[in-house]
């Protein structure tokens, strides 16, 4: 521990992983705030209730929110050009998928979080594991949705 003024005491493995699992809870709280709500501006969501910033979002969300605009984007042309188009459907089908997955995500992280706290626990595991098996299927239907909303988008008929 240092003895000049005004520093911090040393902190534990233990106090550090709470204060990971913190930020990492805020974390995925903003993720959800902007997948609910992918148009939200980072002023109105700092004005929310409970403040979040799009700082706090990962990479993954942030490559997310731009690809839902652009699909977005396309899925109303489509329809544009053909009204009968499922093109609006389908992507608002994958977005649930994406919506979907990032929960599924959510339950992981924290799952194994809890898990990692008490290894010897077999109750944890169990439940870390059946969060795993949700987020692989999780995956995979948001793959099938994201592979029908790009044939829409690509196909020459609608």
């Amino acid at each position: 521990m240092s003895t000049r003024p005004g520093c911090f005491p040393e902190i534990t493995c233990q106090q550090l992983a709470v204060l990971q699992k913190a930020k990492e809870v805020e974390r995925l709280d903003a993720e959800v705030v902007f997948l609910s709500c992918p148009a939200l501006s980072e002023e109105a969501g700092r004005n929310l209730p409970n403040p979040v910033e799009r700082s706090l979002l990962s990479d993954g969300i942030l490559g997310y929110l731009e690809t839902e605009e652009k699909n977005r984007r396309w899925a109303e042309e489509k329809v544009r050009q053909n009204p009968d188009s499922p093109a609006l459907y389908l992507f608002t089908r994958w977005w649930e998928g994406v919506r979907y997955t990032h929960e599924a995500g959510r339950k992981v992280a924290i799952t194994v979080g809890e898990w990692k706290l008490d290894l010897a626990d077999a109750g944890k595991k169990k439940t870390a594991k059946a969060a795993d098996a949700l987020m692989g299927a999780a995956l995979k239907e948001q793959k099938a949705r994201r592979r029908a909303l790009y044939q829409c988008l690509n196909s020459a008929e609608d």
